[in-house]
């Protein structure tokens, strides 16, 4: 009897060796990274995990872009999509007011002027590094047809605290990482 007591005892240690120092040494591991990184990193971490991410659902099709006319799209120095995809924006987010009944002349107002004005602010920073070389065309074009894919999705919404969160960010490069990073776009 006293044999198979010991035999169990090493199966019970041989278990919690297995299943519980891992995950602990796994943690300790981690904590010993953060302690040991340089105070940049450790504040990148505190702060990755306490972004927001904004999910909003999917409402542009490609069919919607593919009927849109060539003769209606300017063109763009990121492709045609992007152009087609900002002639959509401009439809959505604009519209013009009589400045005076019976006047011919109008006042064009913007429907949610910070995220439709952050979209142009990101693309002027785009257009700019690709001209600086700081950056490739083709990833320009991916991250503004993500910019653009987002805009145009969110019209609809309530986006009162995506557009706070917009206002916190003034520079285009933090602007960029908040649609492309904190935006996750559901259909």
């Amino acid at each position: 009897m006293p044999h198979k007591n010991k035999s169990s005892m090493k199966l019970v240690l041989l278990l919690l060796i297995l299943f519980v120092l891992p995950p602990v040494s796994k943690v300790n591991s981690q904590n010993a990274l953060v302690i040991n990184s340089p105070e940049e990193t450790r504040k990148s971490v505190a702060t990755a995990s306490k972004l927001p991410v904004f999910e909003f659902r999917t409402s542009l099709t490609e069919q919607q872009i593919r009927e849109l006319s060539s003769e209606l799209i300017e063109n763009h120095d990121l492709g045609e999509m992007v152009s087609k995809k900002f002639y959509l924006l401009d439809s959505k987010y604009t519209y013009e007011v009589a400045l005076i009944p019976g006047n011919p002349q109008s006042k064009t107002m913007v429907r949610k002027p910070v995220i439709y004005d952050s979209v142009y602010k990101i693309e002027k920073y785009l257009k700019k590094s690709v001209k600086k070389g700081e950056m490739s065309v083709e990833n320009a074009t991916t991250i503004m047809n993500k910019v653009l894919d987002v805009a145009n999705c969110i019209l609809t919404v309530d986006t009162g605290n995506f557009e706070k969160e917009i206002d916190q960010r003034k520079d285009p490069q933090a602007l960029t990482q908040l649609f492309m990073n904190q935006v996750k776009l559901v259909n």
